[in-house]
């Protein structure tokens, strides 16, 4: 089974959008791909190849992709809207992986305590919390 379907698959059991990002490697610093699973009333859409954005230095970082623009609201839900000018976007882009890159030289780990690690092809009933995972290599 495949990430795309375990990931949708996924969405549809805990009836929740996921935000989906693939490394390279375990040492990579940041993602090679950002993707949604994004839970509509009969299926699951899967949005790949989506881009951070940011409207400036202080603005939340976004995704676009697909002529949308998604962002998670005051209510906590990820939401679309229509995306930024053409002409704001490199620009937007530059700002959102300048931050990430900053925030990642900042952290020291990724805090995944109170995750959950779903193994592939398994159900969300069969996961473990990360907690209980060692990593050797």
């Amino acid at each position: 089974m495949g990430t795309i379907v375990h990931v949708t698959q996924l969405a549809q059991e805990m009836q929740r959008d996921f935000l989906h990002l693939a490394f390279q490697s375990v040492d990579a610093p940041e993602p090679s791909l950002i993707s949604l699973a994004v839970l509509l009333p009969l299926s699951v859409e899967w949005v790949d190849g989506c881009q951070l954005y940011a409207a400036s230095e202080k603005a939340p970082v976004e995704l676009i992709q697909n002529g949308k623009r998604w962002r998670i609201d005051e209510r906590n839900q990820l939401v679309s809207a229509k995306p930024p000018a053409r002409h704001l976007l490199v620009r937007g882009e530059q700002i959102a992986w300048d931050r990430w890159r900053r925030m990642s030289v900042e952290m020291e780990g990724v805090g995944l305590d109170g995750n959950m690690f779903v193994p592939q092809g398994q159900a969300f009933t069969d996961a473990q919390p990360v907690e209980a995972i060692r990593v050797v290599g």
